[in-house]
């Protein structure tokens, strides 16, 4: 195993430890699309980063956490929102992310339906909000998420009214 500056240990692959290939560590991102329905129209709740502009709430992934705790968590931090534990979080995708000086990454994409009601003001949101419809996304440059969001499929069951 390799030692990386934090001091933790690195597992390798057998290839990777004998140099036979380079070691190639692949950390983990989590983004939450928060669905609602209003007047049968589709919005999302999007933060407006100051660096990446606006984007789905999301983050790393904390060692011994599972990719859907880190994806309500990083919300709740972002948002200052709190989700209901009734709504159903789905994983909608996994995205393989390569951000040449940011290194390779997984992004786990989750989704949740919520009726307003569901979501619990909890503290002062760490960027700007605002619920957004596919084409707003596309308008301010969040078009990479309109692919996976407008493929969901959202039947009855999962409609929180």
């Amino acid at each position: 195993m390799s030692e990386p500056r934090l001091g933790v240990p690195i597992p390798l692959t057998v290839s990777e430890a004998r140099g036979i290939k380079p070691a190639n560590i692949v950390r983990a991102a989590t983004r939450l699309a928060v669905e609602r329905i209003i007047d049968g129209r589709r919005e999302f709740l999007l933060v407006n980063h100051p660096v990446k502009g606006w984007e789905l709430p999301g983050g790393a992934v904390d060692p011994g956490e599972t990719g859907s705790a880190a994806a309500i968590r990083e919300f709740c931090e972002e948002t200052g929102l709190a989700i209901d534990k009734e709504v159903k979080i789905n994983l909608v995708a996994t995205i393989p992310v390569n951000a040449n000086e940011a290194g390779f990454w997984l992004d786990l994409a989750y989704h949740a339906l919520v009726d307003q009601d569901l979501l619990q003001s909890v503290g002062e949101p760490e960027f700007e909000l605002c619920w957004m419809t596919l084409e707003q996304l596309q308008e301010v440059g969040a078009d990479k998420y309109t692919d996976i969001l407008g493929h969901l499929a959202i039947n009855d069951s999962d409609s929180p009214e």
